[in-house]
């Protein structure tokens, strides 16, 4: 009481007591909103420095990944190359073989000449020496052996023309024979050259299926986190307080993708070049939505929570939501090409070689029609048979 009744008596002095207190306290705060200020400083800056190593870490890995796309477009080349010179010694050997073949059936054919001739030149002989004999029986009985004279001739020309057609019948097969000798080998390079194509084209189906399994779990991270990112994005641009949202899951996968498109192989594919083209646009979109991700994760990290609504109409993430969507979106129709359908090679050689076989058959049946038969009885003679 006497201190209050001092107070009364002496009001400047309470005055200058109470300034003195609102002074300290608002130095105070001062201080304190100060520190505030560079801390959150700090954590900026350490957050764009981080952001900054994060992108030149991804520039170091898209770099990399050209550089390991170059390597193995050169491998692939190699592959293709050896493979064409094997098959281009495949070749060598098959048309050696089919030379010789050839010649085999040359000198076949130059024996059958020289049979023929000899042949030919023992017929020239008998029929000279019959008609030598007819013509002294018959000068002797001419009226009688004129009917049995004619009609021995007759029999003997009748005779040539069978064994003429024979000898063209016979050369007909050999043509033939030969014909199905190379179609023969062509198929059999045919059926082995398929049975390759149908094992690598199998291990390219198996590094498509991986290759979008990686994708589908990708994109299962991806939409399971993309309704909290939205929700994100509608409380910042409200200025409210947001959750924490965790996309360590989603970056892992989208590590996993990245790691299977670039150990993606292509060889065994019926277009190789056009699907190491299509991996490459792959990785090419996975890089920039690498960053996007850590972007919208730093600017998460650096909201403010007392920002009016209205104050920031354009804070927020969904810009960088938008280009995420679009790139997802591109992604997606990419990895559809690599749904491949299997292609039976070798069913498909099999049917085409059937297939030809049966016409070969239907056009030399047509050609020569049916056999011909004559119906004047004919003499034995000695055949020529292919041995």
């Amino acid at each position: 009481m006497l201190s209050n009744r001092a107070a009364e008596r002496n009001p400047k002095s309470l005055r200058f007591t109470k300034g003195k207190n609102e002074k300290e306290a608002e130095d105070a705060r001062n201080e304190v909103k100060i520190f505030t200020e560079k801390k959150k400083r700090e954590l900026i800056e350490s957050r764009a420095r981080q952001a900054q190593e994060i992108t030149d870490i991804e520039a170091d890995i898209e770099a990399a990944v050209k550089e390991r796309i170059a390597e193995r477009t050169s491998e692939g080349k190699k592959q293709v190359e050896k493979r064409k010179e094997e098959l281009e010694k495949l070749k060598i050997m098959l048309d050696e073989q089919t030379k010789i073949r050839r010649e085999q059936l040359n000198a076949n054919s130059e024996i059958l000449k020289d049979s023929e001739k000899v042949r030919q030149e023992s017929l020239d002989a008998l029929r000279d020496a019959r008609m030598a004999d007819v013509a002294a029986f018959n000068a002797k009985k001419l009226e009688m052996n004129q009917k049995t004279h004619e009609t021995r001739i007759t029999k003997e020309e009748r005779l040539q023309i069978s064994d003429e057609k024979r000898i063209d019948e016979q050369k007909k097969n050999l043509l033939k024979k030969e014909g199905v000798i190379s179609t023969g080998m062509s198929n059999s390079a045919a059926l082995l050259n398929s049975l390759a194509l149908e094992n690598n084209f199998e291990t390219f189906k198996q590094e498509c299926s991986n290759l979008r399994a990686k994708h589908r779990r990708f994109c299962i991270e991806y939409d399971n986190i993309e309704s909290e990112l939205l929700t994100v994005h509608d409380r910042m641009k409200n200025g409210k307080q947001i959750d924490y949202c965790d996309m360590g899951g989603l970056r892992s996968a989208l590590r996993v993708f990245r790691e299977a498109a670039m150990a993606f192989n292509c060889a065994g594919s019926t277009a190789e070049i056009e699907f190491m083209t299509k991996i490459g646009n792959v990785i090419e979109l996975l890089t920039p939505l690498g960053t996007i991700f850590n972007t919208i994760e730093s600017v998460i990290d650096n909201y403010e929570e007392d920002v009016k609504p209205g104050e920031n109409a354009e804070s927020g993430i969904g810009s960088l939501l938008v280009s995420a969507d679009n790139s997802m979106k591109e992604i997606g129709l990419l990895i559809q090409q690599f749904n491949v359908i299997g292609d039976d090679h070798l069913q498909k050689t099999l049917a085409i070689q059937m297939e030809e076989a049966q016409s070969s058959r239907n056009h030399h049946a047509i050609q020569n029609g049916p056999p011909a038969y004559d119906s004047t009885p004919k003499s034995k003679v000695a055949a020529i048979t292919e041995n």
